[in-house]
Parts: structure tokens; sequence; C-alpha cells
């Protein structure tokens, strides 16, 4: 049998891939890679599709055993990762043999880091996804978060072995100063003037308690030109709603589908990635990409 089992959990750990899409009407959210950069060039590296389910590590490393000889890769925050005590690289691909242990500890740079085995997750998929969402018991293994003892199958295939590697450039930079591009969101006219500048002058840091459903963000409250109450609206990840006289709240993977607050302002895809990736008390800036 194909496995791998985890010997210690890590701190948050699961099974992620690319999501679920179109079921926002049902409250459903899309759940997924917190950092799809990371992940796709971890799926690249080993041969498999872009969108594959990958197990995605967040502050803390697990420790995995490989019930066969697999071919890995490993990206994103740097963990410390070794093979049988041995230190091993990231974005690279990695020949594992079947009894060897990967292990790592908390994480240097960056929060999430990515592990990708050559291969198919021999799971049932829910709604078209193995991403766990935690909220529902959906997806992952059995609906929960990877814990000691679980084994992760995958369906028989040969190893094929090809050297790959990902350079520098094409790497997230998580150990320098982070500039977020935002875009204008459909209710940016409503903040008022000062609001406007100040979410763009000075830094920001992310609230420790934020999770996978959203970040909430500490600097400063904004303010508006008018207090009048909204409806519920669309949202989805990246999204950043601005509660009247609070701080501005970024809607993430398994964030809710609508929401009554303005959504002032709104994290590219491309650019999510790189958000998720920052470390609760660092500071980064925003900076706003006229449409």
């Amino acid at each position: 049998m194909s496995y791998l089992l985890i010997k210690k959990s890590g701190l948050h750990t699961s099974i992620q891939d690319e999501g679920r899409f179109g079921l926002a009407f049902y409250g459903i959210p899309q759940s997924g890679y917190m950092d799809s950069v990371s992940a796709k060039l971890a799926n690249r590296i080993v041969g498999n599709e872009s969108g594959s389910a990958v197990i995605e590590c967040t502050y803390t490393a697990p420790s995995i055993e490989f019930g066969k000889n697999f071919i890995i890769s490993i990206t994103g925050a740097n963990m410390g990762w070794t093979i049988d005590n041995n230190p091993i690289p990231r974005y690279t691909s990695l020949y594992v043999r079947k009894g060897s242990v990967l292990s790592g500890a908390s994480a240097r740079e960056g929060i999430r880091s990515y592990i990708a085995v050559q291969g198919e997750m021999d799971l049932e998929a829910t709604n078209g996804s193995y991403s766990y969402y935690g909220r529902a018991g959906m997806g992952g293994l059995n609906g929960q978060l990877l814990k000691k003892g679980d084994q992760i199958p995958y369906k028989k295939r040969r190893s094929k072995w090809e050297f790959r590697f990902v350079a520098e450039e094409e790497r997230l930079k998580l150990s320098i100063p982070k500039l977020i591009p935002i875009h204008r969101g459909p209710e940016w006219h409503l903040l008022d003037q000062q609001s406007k500048e100040s979410l763009m002058q000075g830094a920001w840091t992310i609230n420790a308690d934020s999770d996978r459903m959203g970040a909430l963000l500490v600097g400063r409250s904004l303010s508006f030109r008018t207090s009048a109450n909204m409806s519920s609206v669309p949202v989805f990840p990246g999204v950043i709603q601005a509660p009247y006289n609070s701080s501005p709240i970024v809607i993430l993977q398994d964030g809710q589908t609508t929401g009554g607050y303005p959504r002032i302002a709104c994290i590219p895809h491309q650019s999510l990635g790189l958000f998720n990736q920052i470390r609760p008390q660092e500071h980064f800036e925003f900076f706003l990409v006229l449409d």
C-alpha cells in the first residue's frame, strides 16, 4: 500500500487543493491553498497537475513517515526540514526511500509550507475538492485536520524520478518587507479622504487571532463619509471589508460568502499568497493599483 504516516501533526496541518468553486450561493467557501503560488510550485516540481492536493503546514511542521519510495518537494515557509535528521533543501525534487521520516520545526520565514508528493491521494472528494474546511467538517482526511497516527493513502503508481527545481526569482520573497497591492473595492467611495490616504500610509500588522476565515488588520480605524447601513453583499477571498469605526478585515479562503460591511478594497488573487505568509506582528504596507 502507498501511504504517508503522520507521526506528529504540527499545529494546523491539513490537506488542501485548489478549492471549491461555484458553491458560494449555498454558503460554501472556496477553501483551498492559502498560498497558491507556493503550493502550485510544489506540484510542478514533482510533476503533478497544478491544482493537485498537497499537505499545508502552518506555523510548525509535522513529522511524516513514508510507506513507499516517493518523489516529494517542499515549498513556502522555511521550517528547517530534515529527512532522517539530515537537512534538505526546499524548491527541489527529492527522492525519499520507504521508512524515511520527514521532520521540521517552527517556521522561520513565512508561516505556511507545502509538501507535494508525486501521485494522487486516494481520498473521496467533497463537492469536487479534497480541501479541508473545518467549520463544516468537510474534505481532508475524514473531515479533520491531520493528526498523529493518520495514514494518507496514495493511488498506486511507479514513481518517476526527474530532477527539477525552482529558481530563486520564481519564489515568494518571504524574508523582506512586504508590499501588498490592492484594487479599489465597490464601496471605496464611501471612505473619507483621510482614511483613503491612511490605508496606504504607514505599516499594518495582522492580529494573532486571525485564521483561515479572515485576517483582522491592526494599525488604525477607518472612517466613512456616510454611516448608511448596507445590505449583505457577496464577498470572496482577498476582499477587504471595513466595519464602521473599526479595523479592516481581509476575507480569506475559508471566509463567509456574503457580508454586510463596505468592501473598500481587494487584494488580487496572485498576491493573496504573499499576504497569507505574513507573520503575526510582522509589518507590511498596502499600495493602490489604479484600475
